[in-house]
Parts: structure tokens; sequence; C-alpha cells
């Protein structure tokens, strides 16, 4: 299936802080080398995977500061059973185009873009009932959403579908602010890289 990769917003983000990151355009931001943090709840991974308990798609998540990663370490260590121990990862990306959905302004324009792909898999014959559920519940995510910006009100449904919706347009992954959900009760930023293989471990610590 083709899709369409939506127009650039008329007003660019603002700049980021970090100076290995670059716009070139109002929805991608390029990382020429960044340094991030994953929580977990077991010691020693050599090579990250991606897991079942996700929000905005498939693929590894990670964050900004060492601090968030914590609170997720924390938790994913009362519910892992072998090799027991909250562990922080320090890893690097390179040469990462991500999608920027820190605005709510880019989050509807890509909205926008994703409803019609989930309209058109409700055509499809023969589709399970809990498929026609999940998408039906997305795409009256996808309306309200619009105004309130809450990615994973929609994404959490159809995380297949909108994983390979951002790799159409050329993503390696994206990033975006949650909140409220494991031990989290702020925004932090979350960046989502697709492919495992695009993530590596510089450091291990165990807490």
């Amino acid at each position: 299936m083709n899709f369409e990769k939506p127009r650039e917003l008329e007003q660019p983000l603002e700049a980021k802080e970090n100076s290995n990151e670059s716009e070139d355009d109002s929805l991608e931001l390029f990382i020429d080398n960044k340094e991030l943090y994953h929580g977990s709840g077991t010691k020693g991974i050599k090579e990250l995977r991606g897991s079942g308990n996700t929000t905005i798609g498939n693929g590894i998540y990670l964050t900004s500061k060492e601090e968030d990663a914590l609170c997720y370490a924390k938790s994913r260590y009362n519910e892992e059973s072998k090799n027991k121990e909250p562990t922080i990862y320090q890893v690097s990306i390179e040469n990462i185009k991500l999608l920027d959905l820190r605005k709510i302004e880019n989050i509807k324009k890509i909205l926008l873009g994703f409803r019609p792909i989930l309209e058109q898999e409700l055509k499809k014959p023969n589709l399970k009932w809990i498929v026609i559920d999940s998408i039906e519940e997305s795409i009256k995510a996808i309306d309200s959403t619009i105004e309130s910006g809450r990615l994973k009100d929609v994404t959490f449904n159809t995380q297949d579908y909108f994983t390979n919706y951002i790799k159409s347009l050329g993503y390696d992954g994206l990033v975006a602010l949650e909140g409220g959900e494991e031990n989290h009760t702020h925004d932090h930023d979350t960046y989502l890289i697709f492919d495992p293989q695009k993530v590596k471990i510089e450091k291990e610590e165990n807490l």
C-alpha cells in the first residue's frame, strides 16, 4: 500500500537544545549522534529488542533523561523473572531520521494522514472482529485526539499500522512526549527507534 507523506507545516518547530539534532523540515528531526537511556528490569542485555509493552509504535523505547529511564527500570523489575535487577542502559544512535511528534500541530498533521489508512483497512474482507474493533476505536480516538494531542490514545490499539505508516514516510522512528504511564506522573520524551540494530548499548548500570 502506498502512503502519501503529509505536507510541511507552515511554521517550523523551535530549535532543539542539542547541537547534534537538526531539522530539515517541520516534521523531520535528523540526529547525527545522540546518547539516550533505556530502563529495564533485566541485567546483562547485549542487544535491546522490542517488547510487547509499547504505546506509540513497535521498536526500542528510549528517553533522554536518566531519571526517566530509572522509573521504567523499577517498574519492569517488578515484572521480570529472569536476571532480575533494575538496570539502566546508556545507548547511542547515529544517523537517524525521526518524525518529530512533540508538538500538537505535528500530531494533527500525521493523524490526518493516518486516518484514511485505517478506513481503507476496514474495507478489507474477512477481518476478525477484534481487528475491526481496534481500528474503529483508533478512528474515534483520532477525531478527539486532533484536539487533545494524545498520540497513544490512537496508536495503542493499532501500533502495527502506525509503525508501518511512519516507516513508509521514510523515518527510522519518532520522538514524542508521553506521561502518566508506568511510574511517570510528568511528561517525558520518548525516542522510539523501529530497528533495534540502530541502537547500540554503550554502558550498563545496575541499581
